[in-house]
Formats: C-alpha cells, structure tokens, sequence
C-alpha cells in the first residue's frame, strides 16, 4: 500500500491508503520526492476547474526517483532522479498530425483529466521521463522543469530577440518563469502585479523593472524606456480581462501578445484596437519539446529560479498547504511538497 492525497470534491480533501501500482510494459514505477503546487491544482481544490472530475489526485510538476523500469528503458535505471512530461496526446487529431502535440484536442494532462503526482508512487511511460542525474543529486528546483517548459514555448510563440522590449502582466510562478528565460534570451522584461510580495520575488530574481499593475508610474517607466512606443512583445500571464486590457494598452503598434493564463472570466472590448495596432495575438498551451533544454539551463545554472520556491512543505501536511494558497492565508509563490 502507499499513501496519496486525493482531492474527493471541491474543498474536501485525504491522505489515504492506496494500492501501489503496478508499471505496465514501457512504463516505470516512480518514488515521489518532491511535487510543485500548481494554479490548476488549486482551481481543481475550489471547484474551478471545468476539466476535473472527481476524485481526483492532482499534481503535474516534481522530481521523482525510478524505482523499476523495463528492459526496454534502456536509458533509465534504478535509483536516477527524474521529471516528468505531465502530457498525453491522442496522436490522430488535426494538431497531433501536424506536430502540434500540445494542442491536442483530446489532451489530458496529469492532475487534471487523470491522477497526477501526489502519491508516494505512480506509473508513466517511460517516453514521458526525463534524468536530471542519480539518487545524490536531488535539487528541488527542478520541479519548476514543468512551469520553466511552459514559459520556454511561450517565449518560443513571441519569437523573442535581444532587441525586443518585454512586458509581463503576473509576477506569479509562470511569469517570472518568462521573465528568467527572456533575460537568458538577451531581452530584459518588465513586470506588473497587484501584489508587492510578488514583485518583491521579481526582485530577488535580479529584476529592477517592476511596480503595482495600473499605477502612473509604472506607465511612465515604460514609455521612458520604449521611447514612448510601448512594448515589442507582451505576455498576459494572469488569465484576468485587466490583465489582457492592461496587454492590449502596453503593446506597440505590431507588438505580439501572448495569453498565458488560463482566463476564467469573459473579457470585453472593441477588437478595433487589435486592428489599430495591428497586433499579433497569440496562445500558448502547455509546452513541446522543452524539457532537454530546460533540464540543461538549470543543471548548467545558465539560470536560476530558486527564489520563486518560498515554501516546501511535507506531505502530511499537503491538505495545509492548499487552504493555505486557496485563502491566500500568507504570501506565496511556488510551494512544493516533500514527500521524502
């Protein structure tokens, strides 16, 4: 038996005993060491979630130890320390078809359409793990590996280049995520949040262009420094109808903008300004492709996002810690769970 937190309907949650399972043919069985707490995880908590069903064991960022493979995993051993890609694709679909893998119409993704990583142990195909190095090389922020992954396809969708002016909109886990990975790109960005504490983490992260979404200031900086013509490329990472007017407003004429966030309200406005300016609007769903370079840029330490973990805490107390993001009971950016 093992133990897994179950989510059994919104605000209703469990430790319990589970079965431990059982690695089919071309899968592994893995020990989980440590899992991120991700914004859907915490819609799927309060009910805000439409793709969730019940129960439900969320999760879809971590590190994890191989416990058993197959013969056929030749790659993989006992005792290396992984991630894993979180996503599951129908393979026949128009995106699927046309390599476009992460739009998949049929898409599940751990967590979410099925149960995800906050078990002691769990099962996967081995074509969805990824090493990061052996049992005495366990670093707890690779579990952004997913997140990081997330961003690097956003980024990828801006084409960003060293020249662009960058704005993001959320200093949440996945903005600064951005953030970190345009600086790497050569493009420093500038940040807004409601939240102070959030900009306080942009600052750690070394970034000095930051300040309270929608104040004057903020405004004024930025057309100091795009010479008044506003941003090359804007990243909406709220999923708010401010934070998109707020994208819209910050965008130069032919500026991209890229919608990160999940949105969970309806939005309204004249698309006549998209026409104006002649943007570029553009989505950006789950990652592909990204995990080998991610896992390189943070065992090379080309860069660095330990400051977006502010809390880890342990297993027995994961029920804890949801309440305590869902109530926004302190300041938080990524909280993981430790499992051992």
């Amino acid at each position: 038996m093992m133990k897994a937190f179950t989510i059994s309907e919104p605000f209703k949650t469990r430790i319990g005993n589970q079965e431990m399972p059982v690695a089919k043919k071309g899968e592994s069985l893995l020990k989980t060491l440590y899992a991120g707490i991700c914004g859907s995880d915490v819609a799927a908590f309060k009910g805000e979630q439409p793709f969730v069903t019940y129960p439900r064991i969320p999760g879809h960022e971590g590190v994890y130890e191989v416990v058993e493979t197959d013969d056929e995993a030749k790659e993989l051993k006992a005792g290396d320390i992984v991630t894993v890609e979180p996503y599951f694709n129908c393979g026949k679909c128009y995106p699927c078809l046309h390599g476009r893998r992460n739009c998949c119409i049929e898409n599940q993704t751990m967590g979410v359409h099925r149960n995800g990583v906050m078990a002691e142990y769990f099962s996967v195909p081995n074509e969805k793990i990824y090493k990061i190095g052996d049992n005495t090389d366990v670093d707890p922020s690779m579990s952004l590996t997913e997140p990081l992954g997330v961003a690097m396809h956003a980024v990828a969708q801006a084409c960003i280049t060293p020249l662009d002016n960058v704005f993001i909109v959320g200093a949440g886990p996945i903005g600064l995520c951005i953030a970190v990975l345009c600086r790497y790109y050569g493009a420093e960005a500038i940040i807004t949040d409601i939240d102070p504490f959030r900009l306080g983490m942009a600052a750690k992260l070394g970034f000095e262009h930051a300040f309270i979404a929608g104040s004057e200031d903020g405004k004024q900086l930025v057309q100091k420094m795009t010479g008044k013509s506003g941003c090359d490329a804007v990243f909406e990472a709220t999923g708010t109808p401010e934070g998109f007017m707020s994208a819209i407003e910050m965008a130069a004429s032919s500026g991209r903008i890229v919608l990160v966030g999940n949105g969970k309200r309806e939005v309204k406005f004249c698309h006549s300004v998209l026409l104006k300016k002649e943007l570029r609007l553009l989505g950006s769903r789950n990652s592909q492709g990204c995990f080998p370079k991610i896992i390189d840029l943070l065992k090379t330490r080309k860069i660095d996002v330990k400051a977006i973990i502010t809390h880890i805490i342990d297993f027995k107390d994961v029920e804890r810690a949801f309440k305590m993001i869902s109530d926004i009971q302190e300041p938080v950016g990524k909280v993981l769970i430790r499992f051992s």
